[in-house]
Order: C-alpha cells, then sequence, then structure tokens
C-alpha cells in the first residue's frame, strides 16, 4: 500500500522552502515525489528513510502500488 502526502508545512524560518507531495510505503519509506510546481513522478530505485517530524501532510490518497498511478 502506497500513501499519497502532499505536505503543508508552514516554514517560518524559510518560507521560500517548497512542499512535495510524498510517496509513502507501509513501511513509512519514501518510494517516489512529484517535485512541487510539475506533475513528474520521480521514482526511487531503493525505499528511502523518511522523516514527518516536525512537519505536516494532507492524505491525498491511497493506492496498492506505483503501477496503479501509471
Amino acid at each position: 500500500m502506497i500513501t499519497i502526502l502532499k505536505e503543508t508545512t508552514n516554514w517560518v524560518k524559510a518560507p521560500n522552502t517548497p512542499n512535495h507531495i510524498y510517496l509513502i510505503n507501509e513501511k513509512d519509506k519514501l518510494v517516489a515525489y512529484i517535485k512541487n510546481g510539475t506533475n513528474d513522478l520521480i521514482i526511487h530505485s531503493k525505499p528511502t528513510s523518511f522523516s514527518k517530524s516536525y512537519r505536516k501532510f494532507q492524505v491525498l490518497d491511497t493506492v496498492n502500488s506505483l503501477e496503479d498511478l501509471m
């Protein structure tokens, strides 16, 4: 299962920091993301660590796999 998260963090000390859309697997590892201002899905070759600490997110959707997005 992949959860699609849109970051909504208000970066007070760095207001120009962009918020992206992240695709996280069931182990809270980052498998892909969509850079702010684009529609390009960037897929990681391996799931990588991803911290949600001090950040806010809105759940957009869940899908069974990345193939469901293609």
